[in-house]
C-alpha cells in the first residue's frame, strides 16, 4: 500500500482538513498517471477484499487520522469513487458527521 501511504503522508496530511479533500483529490489527479492508477488499484483491493483495518492502521499511521472502521469504509470509497469519476452522494463535509 505505498501509494496509501504516499497520498496519507505528502497529499490529505494533517494539515488538510477533510473541508479540503475535493482540492486534495484533484490535485492528486494531476500527479503522474502510473500514480494515480496504483492508488486507485491499492483502493480497489481495500475494497474488494474487506481490508478496511489494515486501511483504517495506514490512515492512523501516516495521515496522523483516526477514523472509525465505518468512517473509514465510507472514506476508501469516496476517494475511490472521487478518483474514477464516479457519481457519489458522500461530501467531504459528511466525514464530520460519521462516527
Amino acid at each position: 500500500m505505498e501509494m496509501m501511504k504516499y497520498f496519507f503522508e505528502c497529499c490529505f496530511n494533517v494539515s488538510e482538513d477533510y473541508r479540503d479533500l475535493n482540492f486534495v483529490i484533484e490535485r492528486f489527479k494531476k500527479e503522474k498517471a502510473i500514480t494515480q492508477e496504483k492508488l486507485i488499484q491499492e483502493l480497489r483491493f481495500i475494497i474488494e477484499t474487506s481490508h478496511y483495518e489494515k486501511a483504517q492502521k495506514y490512515i492512523e499511521e501516516y495521515g496522523l487520522r483516526e477514523m472509525s472502521l465505518s468512517k473509514t469504509k465510507v472514506f476508501i470509497k469516496f476517494l475511490y469513487d472521487k478518483l474514477c469519476d464516479i457519481p457519489t452522494n458522500v461530501t467531504p463535509n459528511d466525514f464530520y458527521k460519521i462516527k
